[in-house]
């Protein structure tokens, strides 16, 4: 988060970081309510959801290691410091 402060400043960043506090009270909710204990009966849900989580994760990832990210200087061209 400091980083793409420091980076694309504020304005930027606050995107971002409402999502991170939006997510986080999201989750305390979640848990409060009581989503907790269907995962704790339910373990295999919490498996699929584990394997979907690292499936995302990898998509997301998967420009950056085939090559198909913008170079730097491509990005400054369109107003990214």
């Amino acid at each position: 988060m400091s980083q793409s402060l420091l980076t694309y400043g504020f304005r930027r960043t606050l995107p971002r970081m409402a999502g991170v506090t939006l997510g986080g009270a999201f989750m305390v909710g979640a848990v409060g309510i009581g989503l907790g204990a269907v995962f704790i009966a339910y373990s295999v849900l919490k498996t699929i959801l584990k394997y979907a989580g690292a499936a995302a994760v990898a998509m997301s990832g998967d420009p950056a290691f085939r090559g198909r990210m913008k170079p730097p200087h491509a990005m400054r061209e369109k107003g990214f410091p």
